[in-house]
């Protein structure tokens, strides 16, 4: 006796919506955002250095060289799973699993917090950076809102079983 619905073996596999392509593709402009951002971060290093002595004149060069180096890796770190974030979000709500939806509405309000943060951290292009990935985000998330991505989910979830 088999497990599966009836549904799912003979029903074609429901199709994403234009608002669900739409909104991946903007996503893999999120990751290339992020991946943007964390190459800007490399390039910041010399002022990184410029502020950290301005802050801590007390610091050896070896104390010095080696807060750079950690802070220049956990930027890397955190821009590479961003990048990691946007795309897995882009290949899970791509496939229509409305969990992915609510997760992507949860990163949302977590990217709002970590800009606000990082706004009042950054000068320049970092900050440019920053507001354009709310603003996409935002727009990602009402793409997933709109009606043919609900029904769309709705559909998935109907074949799945979920």
């Amino acid at each position: 006796m088999s497990t599966m619905p009836p549904e799912s073996s003979s029903a074609p596999a429901p199709r994403p919506s234009s608002s669900i392509l739409a909104a991946v593709k903007l996503m893999q402009v999120g990751a290339g955002l992020s991946l943007l951002g964390t190459l800007f971060g490399l390039t910041t290093r010399d002022a990184m250095r410029d502020q950290l002595i301005e802050d801590n004149p007390e610091l050896t060069t070896g104390e010095l060289d080696q807060a750079v180096n950690v802070a220049t890796g956990v930027g890397v770190v955190i821009g590479l799973i961003a990048v990691g974030l946007w795309l897995w979000m882009a290949q899970t709500n791509g496939r229509g699993l409305a969990w992915a939806r609510i997760v992507a509405t949860v990163l949302f309000g977590l990217n709002i917090v970590l800009t606000l943060y990082n706004v009042s951290q950054t000068t320049g292009f970092g900050v440019v950076i920053n507001i354009v990935s709310i603003v996409l985000a935002g727009a990602i998330l009402w793409l997933l809102y709109q009606k043919d991505a609900s029904e769309y989910y709705g559909a998935v979830s109907a074949r799945i079983g979920a």
